[in-house]
C-alpha cells in the first residue's frame, strides 16, 4: 500500500490532530494513526468533540469518529476565513461566528 504524503500535521486537540495529505484534510489520533481519512477540502480542529469540514463547497459537522452530525450546508465561507479559526461550534453542531 502506498503511503500518502503528509505535508502538514497540526496541534493535537481533544485527542485528534488535523493532518493534510496530498492536499486533503483528515485526522490522526494521539499515536499518529489516521483515524479519519484525508478526504476533506478543509477542516477545522475539534472543539467540544466536533469539527467543521468542507467538502465539495459544502460545510458539515463531524464527530471524533468522522460521522456527520449535520447535513452538508452551503455556506459562503472560504478556507482562508475558516483557517483563521473565527468559527466556533455549539453542542448541536451549529457554526457560530463571533
Amino acid at each position: 500500500m502506498l503511503r500518502r504524503s503528509r505535508s502538514n500535521v497540526y496541534y493535537l486537540i481533544e485527542g485528534r490532530a488535523r493532518v493534510q495529505e496530498d492536499g486533503l484534510y483528515g485526522f490522526t489520533d494521539e499515536n499518529g494513526d489516521l483515524v479519519i481519512e484525508a478526504q476533506y477540502d478543509y477542516a477545522t480542529s475539534f472543539e467540544n468533540e466536533l469539527a467543521a469540514v468542507k467538502e465539495g463547497g459544502k460545510i458539515s459537522i463531524i464527530d471524533r469518529q468522522g460521522t456527520r452530525v449535520t447535513e452538508p450546508l452551503e455556506l459562503e465561507v472560504d478556507s482562508r476565513e475558516m483557517n483563521l479559526d473565527y468559527h466556533f461550534l455549539d453542542r448541536d453542531g451549529w457554526i457560530i461566528k463571533p
